[in-house]
């Protein structure tokens, strides 16, 4: 055994002997140091001599405040662009640590190593859901890119399948009428291109299109609950009342009155302003 008592490793000065560990095939021999910083540590002989422990971790947390990260830094809790770390992932082939995090644009939870989420040259750090085109474009497409977005997947492989498929029993209400996907939906990264026009599709929601004799196409297209699709259809009666126009539902709700009355109101009556404005009278209590 080599004494290393005196001697400096970095920040490091060995102030005597702790103990040896034969556990395993080689004998492991650790050191007390003192670091420079005030702090202790205790380690192995080699780990001085390669210069891998220079410090008592006051190194570390210098790197990760610079944005250049110590293998097995802790950091739960951290927020790096969109990430938030929530916990320990393993570890990758490499060796390096993997932290789990959540995304705050989309809510998804994937893991990146801890360089990745460190180091200053990867701006901006997020799932990929807030990614340029062009950056998106410049990778090799993905099939788990499908998997990630099945909804998406399907609204889109649906909405070709109403416009250019003449078998599809939706093909005379859309294709037949004229409706078009447009081109950039359609190619080799129709996909991407769909997810970054439209966005992540909310729970409970579907595709419409805010024209209905409109195109798919960006600009026309939202993410609609399925009361918003009722009161878009082409057989939706619209009602315009002081240069508001809505449907005959929309205008029950805000009214107070039940849709079927008022749409008895309006095809009866002449005048749109009594059949939104006039309550509904009081039934009268009978005599017995």
């Amino acid at each position: 055994m080599e004494d290393l008592t005196g001697r400096r490793f970095g920040k490091l000065v060995v102030i005597g002997f702790s103990h040896k560990d034969t556990k395993g095939r080689h004998n492991r021999y650790f050191w007390n140091c003192d670091c420079d910083c005030g702090g202790t540590i205790t380690t192995r002989s080699d780990g001085l001599k390669s210069g891998h422990t220079v410090s008592c971790k006051c190194v570390a947390k210098q790197r990760l405040a610079e944005g250049r990260i110590a293998n097995g830094s802790d950091l739960i809790g951290g927020v790096f662009g969109d990430l938030t770390v929530i916990e320990r992932a393993g570890s990758n082939y490499q060796g390096n640590y993997m932290w789990k995090c959540i995304c705050s644009l989309c809510g998804k939870e994937k893991s990146f190593s801890g360089g990745y989420l460190t180091h200053n040259s990867v701006k901006p750090k997020s799932c990929g859901c807030n990614r340029p085109r062009n950056q998106i474009k410049t990778t090799h497409f993905r099939p788990g890119l499908k998997k990630a977005y099945p909804k998406e997947c399907r609204t889109l492989t649906h909405m070709k399948t109403r416009c250019y498929n003449a078998n599809s029993p939706w093909y005379k209400d859309y294709g037949g009428r004229g409706i078009k996907v447009c081109d950039k939906w359609m190619g080799k990264f129709g996909l991407i291109d769909f997810i970054l026009d439209a966005g992540i599709a909310p729970e409970g929601t579907s595709i419409d299109r805010v024209d209905n004799d409109g195109n798919y196409e960006p600009g026309n297209i939202r993410w609609a609950t399925p009361r918003q699709q009722s009161n878009n259809k082409r057989s939706t009666v619209l009602v315009t009342y002081n240069g508001e126009t809505m449907s005959v539902s929309e205008w029950a709700e805000q009214v107070g009155l039940d849709s079927e009355t008022l749409r008895y109101r309006i095809n009866n009556w002449n005048d749109v302003g009594r059949a939104l404005t006039i309550p509904l009278r009081k039934p009268k209590n009978r005599r017995m």
